[in-house]
């Protein structure tokens, strides 16, 4: 049973062509359904990038670049459980395919991603819980237990290390 107010959890399908197209889609095809999830996520998404790739102009790049990927699978995306996570997930494929995971930001190169990416957007980018947890598309306790785990993985001067780095606006 699901309770109301959360999303359904779906299993990720990773590469599939409902989560992320090829090829941008065009400028004027672009509806006003996918002009407004741009609207809502672009700033958060593009600090994401940016803070995982360490480069303001990169990490904009990928995001855009993930927006116009995602607009060209749209119709899709809208069909699947949780458009809003497997959009997330399109995101962090994009990055994580610009720069290896070994090449990346700490938080990724010693967790597993879901965590790292609780860390980056509460620790590093500053969102709250319930912010982080719209942005990818679950739920606030999942996130609470992501950074719990997290915490629980690294030793207690990287933690503090991760918490305190200044993150890209």
């Amino acid at each position: 049973m699901i309770a109301i107010g959360r999303p359904p959890r779906t299993p990720a399908r990773p590469g599939t062509a409902s989560t992320c197209a090829r090829q941008r889609a065009p400028e004027a095809a672009v509806g006003i359904d996918v002009a407004a999830f741009a609207q809502l996520h672009r700033e958060s998404w593009r600090r994401y990038a940016r803070a995982r790739l360490g480069d303001e102009a990169e990490g904009t790049r990928v995001a855009d670049d993930a927006l116009g990927r995602l607009a060209g699978a749209w119709d899709g995306l809208m069909r699947d459980a949780n458009p809003t996570a497997r959009a997330w997930d399109c995101l962090r494929r994009a990055v994580g395919a610009h720069r290896p995971v070994r090449h990346g930001d700490r938080a990724h190169r010693l967790l597993p991603v879901r965590e790292a990416d609780a860390v980056v957007l509460h620790y590093r980018l500053g969102l709250t819980l319930t912010a982080a947890a719209a942005l990818m598309g679950t739920d606030v306790p999942e996130v609470a237990a992501r950074l719990v785990l997290a915490e629980r993985r690294l030793p207690q001067p990287t933690v503090r290390a991760l918490t305190l780095r200044p993150a890209h606006p």
